[in-house]
């Protein structure tokens, strides 16, 4: 199915959701790990960051996707105290809403779950799919439990007017991965799936 202009950059996303975990404690919390290489091995931060900076820096970041999209969701509404955001609220990491939740341009309306690779990130899916739901989402398809995907690897682009996914592999999401979504989207979601292996 030939696609004009339907790659990441070209649509223009209708809806984004946002998740602050200043408000929620989690980024205080990694001040008092005090040992750096825990705080990189478990928590995936190589420093803590100043809570007061960071929240300033993220309603910035707020406010400057509100000039560009018509709908800016905050994760805690969209959860509205459903039980998977008690990890939301403690992961510092959950600020990367893209890296749990991959959408696609020319599938409106459909999501992928990512599989998160370290553990502290795994639960991020449960949240992120809890609020596309909200949304109005369902999932396209289901990545399999020994398989990893993270959102950040994958970008959706077109090329010659082909529907394609430009997918990173290697330390986090696994070529396997790459094999599984050609199996399950090609030829209906996509039509190409192309691999780059990621410098570690």
């Amino acid at each position: 199915m030939p696609l004009s202009g339907g790659g990441e950059f070209a649509v223009a996303p209708s809806a984004v959701i946002v998740h602050d975990p200043v408000g929620t404690g989690a980024v205080k919390a990694l001040s008092v790990v005090s040992d750096p290489v825990v705080l990189q091995r478990d928590y995936l931060f190589r420093e803590a960051p100043d809570p007061a900076l960071y929240a300033e820096q993220h309603r910035a970041f707020v406010e400057t996707i509100k000039q560009h999209v018509g709908q800016v969701h905050y994760l805690a509404d969209l959860l509205d105290g459903d039980r998977s955001f008690g990890h939301a609220g403690t992961n510092p990491n959950q600020v990367y809403t893209r890296d749990a939740l991959i959408t696609i341009p020319w599938m409106p309306g459909r999501y992928i779950p990512g599989r998160m690779m370290a553990p502290i990130r795994r639960p991020e899916a449960a949240a992120m799919e809890t609020a596309a739901r909200a949304l109005g989402l369902s999932a396209a398809l289901r990545i399999p439990d020994h398989l990893v995907l993270e959102g950040g690897d994958v970008i959706p682009f077109s090329r010659e007017g082909n529907r394609a996914l430009l997918i990173g592999y290697g330390r986090r999401t696994q070529l396997p991965t790459l094999d599984f979504l050609a199996r399950e989207l090609i030829p209906w979601g996509v039509d190409e799936i192309i691999g780059v292996e990621l410098a570690p």
